[in-house]
């Protein structure tokens, strides 16, 4: 387990007659806190071993093979309540070490047991982080080690005025300069690898950055969404790591700017909102020379009630002044973002979003063949689909209530939503309430939700929010007629007005997709125009160029130079 053994030291000689003394402190449930004494008596067979806990266990502790239990009064996890007679006299018995067996790895949570741990002087502590390996501290690193962690814990405990206090202590630190080598150490930083437009477009960047250009690497702050798109990176020399502390705000950004300082990055690239306040922070906490933010989605989202928090614009707006430049992938969001953040749209760049239609040649008789034998629908029927989180921003209930519009002219029409969401049971509800019965297929999560959309007979988006709408790229892209909500990026990639409607109007958005039902002809000139645009202006390598671009400009203005990073125009034609 731990490797350091109880009397070793500089003290060894004068206490090599003393029975070895391990203490071992409570701050954990009773099972895990039994493991730690059966552990300890296994490992230090002659040391006489104690029990700092609460009353009401002896007789169990004492099975463990605990030689001493000292009691403390009250039932809370925690030794706040420790006395100072009992501290004394600890301190007096000289303890060899202190074991403190932990339920979780996050030492902020245990402070206060630390510090009871310091006040005893012993020769070293070892902290039993659940499943995680042990770690040792001796004496001479046991102070720094107890500061480090109290302050994590204020840290903690004031989470949100903390992250907004390191949010503008930020803009205070002077900026390393650029170390102008040929080979730029980039840190991109996202909030996830769920499910998302940003992480597909994240994805085809590192796919189609030159290798000897940019050494790349990822950071992640959170697990909570799963990693459904680490299928697009194709990449296995990118590192991928998460952020332990995440989703305290706080004490993540410490831990980045810690990451940031021992990497030495030129540049630190941001997604996404939570990725580019505290992504930001930790650049600007390190000194990193450049940083990049990039804004994907209108901020619409934000100030709803649900997604709503009190310090959400205040930290949007210092995080926004964090980095040199902020980009957004639709000329849409420019003014949108200026208003919210409080920030002049000349700090702002557009890269548009691409894909790569190589990736989007499906055979549609095959993906509508597929769609029938999923859903059970009539050979004969109509198949109108959307991709998407279920969430309240892509409003997918505006999606049922125009299906259940259409089908009093078009019985003949199956609604089919691929995704899945936190809206999944009030979308079910609504639903049945609409009495759309079987005449409504939820197909959840899809691995293969781009070949299943080309069999889509139309593509419906009903988006409330968004910024360039990958997934109505990726319809054009497939060929396949779409009508969108008249939202950012959506009027760049459908081109025509038949195509759109606004937000939540639910006879418009049946009226577009009936003209276009009873018009097959025209519908298909109007898909084979998007695609053309999409072909001309939207691919991932004309995004890739463009990010490179923008890389090598930043970078060269930061190192004096006018020669782009990592080479010459070989760069940019690699990435095409």
């Amino acid at each position: 387990m731990w490797q350091n053994r109880v009397g070793a030291g500089g003290e060894e000689d004068a206490r090599r007659d003393v029975r070895p003394r391990v203490l071992i402190v409570r701050c954990c449930r009773m099972p895990t806190f039994v493991a730690a004494v059966e552990l300890a008596r296994v490992r230090c067979p002659d040391a006489e071993i104690v029990a700092l806990t609460h009353t009401g266990f002896r007789e169990v502790l004492e099975r463990a093979g605990v030689d001493r239990v000292e009691e403390l009064p009250g039932r809370r996890f925690g030794l706040l309540s420790l006395s100072v007679r009992v501290v004394a006299r600890l301190r007096l018995e000289r303890v060899d070490e202190v074991i403190i067996p932990q339920m979780t790895p996050f030492g902020e949570m245990h402070s206060n047991v630390y510090r009871v741990a310091a006040a005893l002087n012993p020769r070293r502590l070892v902290i039993v982080p659940g499943a995680g390996e042990p770690q040792v501290v001796e004496s001479a690193a046991l102070l720094r080690f107890v500061l480090r962690h109290s302050i994590a814990a204020v840290l903690a405990r004031f989470d949100t005025a903390s992250f907004l206090l390191l949010l503008v202590a930020a803009r205070l630190v002077p900026r390393r300069s650029g170390r102008g080598t040929a080979r730029p150490r980039v840190l991109h930083i996202i909030s996830s690898l769920g499910v998302g437009g940003a992480q597909v477009q994240l994805a085809e960047l590192l796919n189609r950055t030159p290798s000897e250009a940019y050494d790349l690497e990822l950071v992640v702050l959170g697990r909570d969404d799963g990693e459904f798109s680490r299928q697009w990176l194709t990449r296995s020399d990118i590192p991928v790591t998460y952020v332990e502390r995440w989703p305290r705000l706080a004490l993540s950004v410490m831990e980045l700017a810690a990451r940031c300082r021992a990497g030495r990055y030129d540049m630190v690239h941001t997604w996404l909102f939570m990725a580019n306040m505290v992504g930001g922070a930790a650049a600007r906490l390190a000194g990193v020379p450049l940083v990049i933010a990039s804004v994907r989605n209108l901020s619409v989202w934000k100030r709803e009630a649900v997604h709503r928090r009190w310090w959400h614009r205040i930290g949007d707006a210092l995080g926004s002044r964090t980095a040199d430049v902020i980009t957004v992938n639709a000329q849409a969001l420019v003014d949108d973002h200026a208003r919210w953040a409080w920030i002049s749209p000349r700090r702002m760049r557009v890269v548009h979003n691409g894909l790569d239609p190589a990736a989007l040649a499906f055979d549609r008789r095959e993906s509508r063949a597929a769609l029938l034998q999923l859903t059970g629908a009539a050979p004969g029927s109509v198949l109108l689909g959307t991709v998407g989180r279920l969430a309240q921003e892509k409003d997918q209930a505006t999606f049922l209530r125009v299906l259940a519009s259409l089908r009093v002219r078009r019985p003949e029409i199956h609604g089919i939503l691929i995704g899945e969401g936190e809206m999944r049971p009030a979308l079910e509800r609504l639903a049945r309430d609409l009495d759309l019965g079987g005449h409504l297929t939820f197909l959840g999560r899809r691995a293969d939700a781009r070949r299943l959309a080309a069999g889509f007979d139309i593509f419906l988006l009903t988006s409330r929010s968004e910024g360039f709408p990958n997934v109505l790229l990726e319809a054009v892209l497939l060929d396949v007629p779409s009508v969108a909500t008249h939202i950012a990026g959506a009027p760049d990639v459908l081109l025509s007005d038949a195509s759109l409607f606004g937000v939540g109007d639910v006879d418009a958005g049946a009226d577009r997709i009936l003209a276009l039902l009873e018009d097959p002809a025209r519908a298909a000139h109007i898909a084979a125009r998007a695609r053309e645009r999409a072909l001309a202006l939207f691919t991932c390598q004309r995004s890739v160029a463009s990010w490179l671009e923008l890389y090598r400009e930043q970078l060269a203005l930061r190192w004096g130079s006018v020669a782009p990073p990592g080479g010459d125009e070989s760069v940019r034609e690699q990435a095409a």
